[in-house]
């Protein structure tokens, strides 16, 4: 049985369970090493190379931040306090374990003193990303017709206000699919309605809770409901990079024979992940996070990231919170590109639009053009004679540097229909 009781296929049943190949993203590293063969070829034979950056501003690597909002209350007392914290408080009592229930009374006293439930941390997840510069998607689910789906309702007073004011910071309001519409085309596409008229805006993205996920029927649901994008393909139960996959991609639909329009962005970590399936802490669960965003920066792709915003409550789940934000630094040290996921979904999307085609009339050099509006693309080019000048003629800002042997042309905004001629002699 290679499926869990969620119907989720496991880590462990898959090939990338063997030591060494974990959090390794395999098909990119291939890609990777392809294109380094391709230079030297290119090189050898002294043709001319240009492509396309990965990352805007021609950056080394991207982050994708996220948070699936499954529980904004603790429990049902008043003042966010649960259940379980009154009976763990009286059974410690009985027990003789005073001072345990010292501490779990103390505990309870703080959480109703307190202004907010434990688990509405969405100002501390804003200050966090807010100092760094960064924005993140939160993904909402919109229905709860079944036991493992959320108790909020988004048309509540405190959501509804909850929704607009990530609007009003630029984050970025997604649909969390329902535990059961997992490959439900129709039950998704309602949901996202819902969601989009509690939200008063488009939906583009998805992701379906507890990463319930079957190929190719999740895809096609999501496909089929409208989404732009999803990002739920990647192990509950393991880090890493479940597609083999560093980058965003189109699924490719076997059966039907033809590539999707739905972009998926894997998902490559999750706090649940290290906390509740591989049970680590600390510095060890910190070595797994920087491993996988190692791994990323290695063959320059994108590390999405997960944390729902109950672990910022750090009395539950102590040192989730240190998680995050030491995986935030990561990015911000090495200059990594990082957006919401309708961000990566745009730029990958306007970056592939972009056309490179031969000059005509027996002149060298490329003829770029911009079907769609893009900002911060960059070309690198590779000419075979270091002596080469290049003449650049288009009405948009371009900015022209060295990095070693090759040119880099960073373009500003380059409007829709957008042509630029790059010749060299």
């Amino acid at each position: 049985m290679d499926r869990d009781e969620h119907d989720r296929f496991q880590w462990v049943h898959s090939p990338l369970q063997s030591d060494g190949l974990a959090t390794r993203p395999l098909a990119s590293e291939y890609a990777h090493i392809l294109l380094e063969c391709l230079r030297e070829v290119c090189a050898r034979a002294e043709i001319p190379i240009i492509r396309k950056e990965l990352w805007p501003l021609g950056k080394p690597v991207a982050g994708c931040l996220s948070h699936d909002v499954d529980v904004v209350r603790r429990g049902k007392l008043p003042r966010g306090v649960a259940v379980r914290d009154v009976t763990g408080m009286l059974s410690s009592v009985g027990q003789g374990r005073l001072l345990r229930a010292a501490g779990q009374a103390a505990t309870i006293t703080r959480t109703v003193f307190d202004d907010r439930d434990p688990y509405w941390t969405f100002d501390q997840i804003g200050a966090i990303e807010r100092s760094y510069g960064y924005r993140s998607t939160y993904f909402f689910m919109a229905t709860n017709n079944h036991p493992e789906d959320v108790r909020y309702r988004l048309g509540e007073p405190r959501m509804a206000r909850l929704l607009r004011e990530l609007s009003e910071l630029d984050c970025e309001l997604a649909l969390h699919g329902s535990y059961a519409s997992y490959a439900d085309g129709a039950s998704l596409r309602r949901q996202r309605a819902l969601l989009e008229e509690q939200a008063r805006q488009e939906v583009a993205g998805h992701r379906n809770h507890l990463l319930r996920f079957r190929v190719p029927d999740s895809w096609r649901a999501q496909e089929s409901a409208g989404f732009s994008y999803d990002s739920t393909l990647g192990f509950a139960d393991h880090e890493g990079f479940r597609g083999g996959s560093a980058f965003p991609f189109y699924p490719y639909d076997l059966v039907l024979e033809r590539r999707m329009d739905l972009l998926e962005i894997p998902l490559t970590v999750m706090d649940a992940t290290l906390r509740k399936y591989r049970r680590l802490q600390g510095n060890e669960a910190e070595m797994a996070i920087l491993a996988v965003l190692d791994e990323a920066l290695a063959v320059g792709g994108l590390a999405t990231l997960l944390w729902h915003n109950d672990s910022f409550y750090d009395p539950e789940f102590p040192g989730l919170s240190h998680l995050y934000e030491a995986a935030l630094a990561w990015l911000s040290e090495r200059d990594a590109y990082v957006g919401t996921c309708r961000e990566i979904d745009r730029w990958w999307r306007s970056r592939e639009a972009v056309e490179l085609s031969p000059l005509e009339g027996g002149r060298r050099g490329w003829r770029l053009t911009a079907p769609e509006e893009i900002e911060g693309l960059v070309l690198r080019v590779w000419l075979p004679d270091p002596r080469s000048l290049l003449r650049l003629r288009g009405q948009v800002p371009i900015a022209l540097r060295r990095d070693g042997s090759d040119h880099l042309l960073e373009f500003g905004r380059l409007p829709v229909g957008s042509s630029v001629e790059i010749e060299y002699s």
